[in-house]
């Protein structure tokens, strides 16, 4: 028992591993850590007066605490090792730097994000890249910018899985479009400056909005029916398509009226085909003409009472200047990190842009 008697000590702040009677100390501390951000970033210190030099101490040290809370809930110990890196520490000194000259809470969590983001992906690897770039440029990017590069992402994607949520979905993606009003030719001259985006001279890249939505959404934006409807084409056509034993259809608890499950046909074809289902597709159309279309001006009105801000979206995003402007990969991920984080939503894997 003496024999394998386990004293442990001096191992304050560090990573400690006990399993069968071992003990491993990886040997590098959270204390090691904020030293290194100390030292990383003591040229700057010199050159700064006493005054500013107390606040950048305020910075460090508000970023140290940050910066470590986040790799504790990593409990990677390989994750930490590789702020001995020499490329990494380069990351360290200029996310620190951009993280004291912030101005808003917003950025500095998201600067310690990339950073987190960034000792975890591979070395020389493309999201290495695009991390080491977003550090700078993110910084210089006012609210507005950011979430118009959030806009901007999202025109370049899809969801055309959506089922019932759909409405809350729509009102959420509307969120982006709040200081869409704010943006002037300047802020785009800017973004192109910063490479964030590119023209896309002599043609008209995207269609417009409303357009889009409709093509995306071709089964959302289509009037309910009644019960009634319903049964008189089930009399008809007993063999009414379903996917999974299940009907296309789902009801409004609030309103009690009946709508197709699936906002879009082409995604709705796939899941039939990959549930090898069997069903004819001029019956799935038969089915689908019982919800007539909305105008134009009906689709209009029904986003903008799901939110405002989306007739921001209807006055801007058509006009040429915007059409013929698209994201550069570094203006698509700090756009996916800003989607990601105003609505909330983590099915958009960078990849997906570019297959």
């Amino acid at each position: 028992m003496e024999k394998n008697k386990q004293e442990v000590s001096n191992v304050s702040d560090s990573f400690v591993q006990q399993a069968n009677g071992d003990i491993h100390n990886y040997g590098f501390s959270y204390s090691d850590v904020k030293e290194i951000c100390r030292d990383v970033v003591r040229q700057e210190l010199a050159i700064v007066t006493k005054e500013a030099t107390n606040t950048f101490h305020k910075e460090i040290t508000a970023f140290e605490n940050q910066f470590v809370e986040r790799l504790k809930k990593l409990e990677n110990p390989q994750v930490m090792e590789k702020l001995r890196m020499p490329k990494l520490q380069f990351a360290l000194h200029d996310t620190i730097k951009e993280y004291a000259k912030a101005d808003d809470e917003g950025t500095k969590e998201e600067l310690i994000d990339l950073l987190i983001d960034r000792l975890k992906v591979n070395e020389h690897s493309t999201e290495q890249y695009l991390i080491d770039e977003s550090i700078k440029i993110l910084p210089n990017l006012s609210l507005a910018q950011t979430y118009f590069l959030g806009v901007l992402t999202l025109r370049k994607t899809t969801k055309q899985g959506l089922s019932f949520l759909a409405d809350r979905d729509l009102a959420k993606r509307a969120m982006l479009y709040e200081y869409l009003n704010e943006i002037k030719t300047l802020d785009i001259q800017y973004l192109k400056l910063v490479n964030c985006c590119s023209d896309m001279p002599g043609t008209k890249y995207y269609i417009p909005i409303l357009n889009s939505m409709k093509s995306n959404y071709d089964l959302l934006f289509r009037h309910h029916i009644t019960d009634d409807t319903l049964h008189t084409y089930l009399h008809n056509h007993p063999n009414m398509p379903m996917l999974n034993g299940k009907f296309l259809v789902y009801r409004n608890d609030n309103t009690n009226e009946l709508h197709l499950l699936y906002t879009a046909k082409n995604y709705l074809i796939q899941e039939l085909e990959k549930a090898q289902q069997q069903f004819s597709l001029s019956e799935l159309d038969q089915f689908i003409d019982l919800f007539t279309p909305l105008t134009n001006e009906e689709i209009k009105q029904h986003l903008i009472s799901l939110n405002s801000n989306w007739e921001k979206a209807f006055d801007y995003l058509d006009k040429e200047e915007i059409t013929q402007i698209d994201l550069t990969p570094i203006g698509l991920y700090i756009g996916r990190r800003i989607v990601k984080k105003v609505i909330k939503d983590n099915t958009l894997p960078l990849e997906d842009f570019y297959t």
